[in-house]
């Protein structure tokens, strides 16, 4: 039996977790590629090692001699290669990249045969792309190959797969705002990049709100994702779930043979054009009501309907396969005995893109006639125009306010004083400018507008350490980290009905900064009792909120806030077939508006009061799962999750959305439940396959949801304020599967929503009935973050030409918003309409060092808006992307 290759993730054949792991063979292997090496050591020890072929580009082993294990063979082969030997959880061997921090793992690797459960609390070794086939919770790993092959014209785009997980307003302003089972915005699912965290909350008048975290696609190594409530530092406040990102490090740029490297990207995509003045239109104008006709003796002045309900602009779209926009990154990294630099620069550049021109939602005109009649005879006819379709834009038409223009450089130093440990300090730059759209103003006035263009400029720095030391009571992280995003955003207002000073260019300025530290500890116990690990630490985070100076603007909050957090967890796995897991968190905060608020009394006759908003609460959260393993590489388990979290500043400042009464907020309150099915099999159907499968039910219950409402008052007719609700509820199943065998690959990941549910609380309107909305209370931002009730893609691939080529096709369907009883809302909810996209990609490495890409996003050129926009405004075309790398 020999190396077992295949994409992204690793491959073994399911007799090799029950034989002997330390026989010793006698090796003789001189220096060579690393993937024959390791094939040889393989052979010789009648084991399979399995690896993603992707890693051993370029890598070189040095020679392999003596009478050895295949643990201490293969780990001299991949000594210096940035990978090491690990285990998955069902025991099978494999191979891996290095911790990201560079710490190597000192002791013998234990691999435990067929045991079904293990402790994995904080353990590299296993494998990133198995871990959550052999978790308690539903999460997903997204690896370099996955984010490069997903990559589309987005940042958001690369989740697309990802089962539960949508990114909302994908097309506006290129910033993440992530939807985990219809949690979104206000940190309820955090980004975090290298332990940072940069999240805001930005206004979009009456479409609600949105929460950006800005990232370039060429600057992320690797994603993980855990969906629900989480007991790690990451978890504070994560009620939807966690999204953790790497960025790019020494391993992903120096092969094994040098101790530094390069890597350089390009490419070219079609589809766009660059921006237009501002105030220029698209789209459909708005339609009327004309008088086309009369009789019967009446006189009058017939109005000629329009032919045309928009002019040419913006109907030029490029022939396929003209560059329109592009994107290069630079990558370098050199390695010495105690040192690593790590530095990235990439650039990217997209003009409004253009929709696409097949399938049914583009507007069309619709004429009704009406009559009326007097008593005399005499008859007038109208004619009444109106437009059906998604929005107002037309197939094949440039989509006003979608270009990016972002420059991001990424520069990175570990110190490693020991191999034990590991001192990393990173400083990453973003800086874009891009279109930006005010949702309502398409329904206003002529249609869309072009504004001016917006700028985000984001800092961040971080540092992070690390102890791993032989001892299993020792491995240590800590962290420490800022970061700073300033934002100017521009919208364009026209109203051609009222007089020239009514159009205009509306101008906010907003300046974040966030700082937090967390330290974490895990230790492992090998007992009578079974195996134990425990991890414990602390977090504490800080949050300044407040106008650019001298550039003071209504719809900014100027306000700061603290939460701290500590937090236990363990694992217990006292036989193979069963694990049990118990976390506990305690979150505190406090906040402060450093505006003054006038709030009224609620009885006449109304008095005010000035204060300075303050908020202040405190609480504890546990978490328990139990796991077991029936059948070798088969988990049932149930989990039962609580979060809490805390409001945030858009919620307990003065600033755009009126906040007088909010002085009382409670923290959000989630209760989740899930059940599911872990399938984890290598071999299942032939010598050097891989089947993972999971099938999770879920049940969560979020207790005092936030959100934007209205609410009646004694006194007072109504008034919109940020408001707890009594719960919000989301049930459903998820599906993730994964098979893989040396030539052929393929995925299958889908979500289905069975329930939906949002209840007033008993202030807000206390005579209503019934008090519970299925799709949001009465003008609730809740609205516009209900997911699809099902949505799923497939992809299938293959590996040819001894794993040069990779070509495949990814197809997805996204069905309606739910058809559900809503409270009557000012926000509009969006209907995307269900839609179904295909999109191809293929990678060709024509040697060790250069590979090219080609991918070709909505092959069919479907018109189509993305689930989850809060804008009236279709997604991109048929657009095709055509790429290269090169390694030294």
């Amino acid at each position: 039996m020999a190396l077992s290759l295949a994409c992204a993730a690793p491959f073994a054949h399911a007799q090799d977790a029950n034989g002997a792991s330390s026989a010793m063979v006698d090796y003789q292997i001189d220096a060579g590629p690393l993937g024959a090496s390791l094939n040889r050591i393989a052979a010789a020890a009648g084991r399979t090692l399995s690896v993603d072929p992707s890693l051993l580009q370029g890598k070189r082993a040095g020679a392999v001699n003596g009478r050895l294990s295949i643990e201490q063979a293969a780990a001299q082969a991949l000594q210096g290669s940035g990978l090491q030997l690990a285990t998955t959880a069902s025991g099978a061997l494999t191979v891996q990249r290095a911790p990201a921090n560079g710490v190597e793992r000192i002791g013998t690797l234990r691999v435990q045969g067929d045991q079904g459960n293990r402790t994995q609390l904080g353990d590299d070794r296993v494998s990133p792309a198995d871990r959550p086939y052999a978790s308690p919770q539903s999460g997903a790993h997204l690896s370099l190959q996955q984010i490069e092959r997903s990559r589309g014209t987005q940042a958001g785009d690369i989740f697309k797969s990802v089962a539960g997980v949508i990114n909302g307003d994908n097309r506006n302003s290129g910033a993440l705002d992530l939807n985990i089972r219809g949690m979104q915005g206000f940190n309820r699912v955090p980004v975090v990049i290298d332990g940072s965290q940069q999240q805001v909350t930005v206004y979009r008048g009456y479409a609600g709100v949105a929460g950006r975290s800005y990232i370039d696609p060429d600057m992320i190594g690797g994603i993980d994702i855990q969906k629900g409530p989480s007991s790690g530092a990451e978890g504070v406040g994560a009620i939807g779930g966690v999204v953790s990102m790497r960025t790019l490090n020494a391993e992903d740029i120096i092969s094994s043979d040098k101790d530094w490297g390069i890597r350089l990207k390009g490419g070219f995509s079609d589809n766009s054009t660059s921006p237009p003045p501002a105030f220029t239109t698209g789209g459909l104008r708005n339609g009327g009501r004309f008088l086309t006709a009369c009789g019967g003796g009446r006189t009058c002045t017939v109005q000629q309907l329009p032919t045309e309900f928009a002019d040419d602009t913006g109907m030029d779209r490029p022939s396929t396969g003209t560059p329109a926009g592009g994107s290069g990154s630079l990558a370098v990294a050199k390695r010495w005995d105690q040192f690593e630099v790590v530095g990235v620069y990439a650039r990217r550049k997209t003009g409004n893109y253009f929709a696409g021109e097949n399938g049914p939602g583009a507007p069309e005109p619709h004429y009704a006639v009406s009559r009326t009649t007097d008593s005399r005879g005499r008859w007038v006819e109208y004619t009444n125009v109106t437009f059906d379709g998604l929005n107002r834009f037309r197939a094949g038409e440039e989509v006003l306010n979608t270009s990016v223009d972002n420059q991001s450089w990424l520069l990175k130093v570990t110190w490693k004083p020991s191999p034990d440990q590991a001192l990393e300090v990173g400083r990453m730059k973003y800086q874009s400018r891009y279109g930006e759209l005010m949702p309502s103003a398409i329904l206003r006035g002529e249609g869309a507008l072009q504004s001016a263009l917006s700028d985000v400029d984001a800092d961040t720095w971080t540092a992070r350490y690390r102890w791993q030391p032989a001892n299993e009571l020792i491995d240590f992280k800590a962290n420490a980290w800022r970061t700073a995003l300033d934002n100017t955003i521009r919208n364009v207002y026209s109203f051609p009905a009222l007089p020239p000073e009514f159009t205009y260019i509306e101008t906010t300025y907003r300046q974040s900064e966030r700082w937090g530290i967390d330290a974490t500890n895990t230790s492992r116990f090998i007992t009578g009792w079974g195996d134990f690990a425990l991890q414990y630490g602390f977090t504490h985070g800080k949050e300044d909120v407040h106008p650019i100076s001298a550039k003071q603007s209504f719809s900014s909050n100027n306000a700061k806030r603290e939460e701290s957090s500590a937090f236990a967890s363990a694992e217990w796995v006292p036989v193979d077939w069963f694990k049990f897991d118990a976390a506990l968190r305690h979150t505190r905060y406090k906040s402060y508006d450093r505006e003054i608020t006038r709030v009224p009394s609620q009885s006449r006759p109304i008095t005010y009061t000035d204060v300075h908003l303050q908020g202040r609460d405190s609480g504890n959260t546990p978490i328990a799962a139990i796991t077991f393993t029936p059948f070798e590489g088969v988990q049932v388990y149930a989990r039962y999750a609580e979060a809490l979290r805390m409001p945030g500043l858009f919620e307990t400042s003065s600033g755009p959305v009126p906040s007088m009464f909010a002085m009382d907020l409670r923290p959000e309150h989630a209760k989740n439940r899930e059940y599911g099915i872990n399938l984890m099999r290598d071999g299942l159907f032939a010598e050097g396959d891989q089947a993972r499968l999971k099938l999770a039910y879920f049940d969560n219950h979020v207790k005092d949801y936030l959100t934007r409402t209205t609410v009646q008052l004694e006194g007072w007719v109504s008034a919109p304020v940020i408001e707890n609700i009594d719960n919000a509820d989301f049930k459903g199943y998820e599906i993730s599967a994964e098979y893989r065998t040396p030539r052929f690959f393929g995925e299958l990941s889908g979500s289905y929503y069975t329930y939906t549910n949002f209840c007033h609380s008993d202030r807000a309107y206390p005579t209503r009935s019934p008090a519970c909305y299925a799709g949001g209370v009465t003008d609730s931002y809740a609205s516009n973050h209900v997911p699809p009730r099902a949505s799923g893609a497939l992809t299938l691939g293959t590996h040819q030409f001894d794993q040069r080529l990779t070509a495949g096709t990814r197809v997805s369907y996204t069905g309606n918003r739910p058809t559900l009883p809503r409270a009557s809302n000012i926000i509009p909810v969006v209907d995307w309409g269900s839609y179904v996209l295909v999109d191809v990609f293929a990678n060709y490495r024509l040697n060790d060092h250069v590979a090219l890409d080609l991918g070709v996003d909505n092959l069919t050129d479907r018109y189509y808006m993305d689930a989850m926009t809060l804008g009236l405004m279709p997604s991109p075309g048929r657009t095709v992307r055509l790429g290269f790398t090169v390694n030294f």
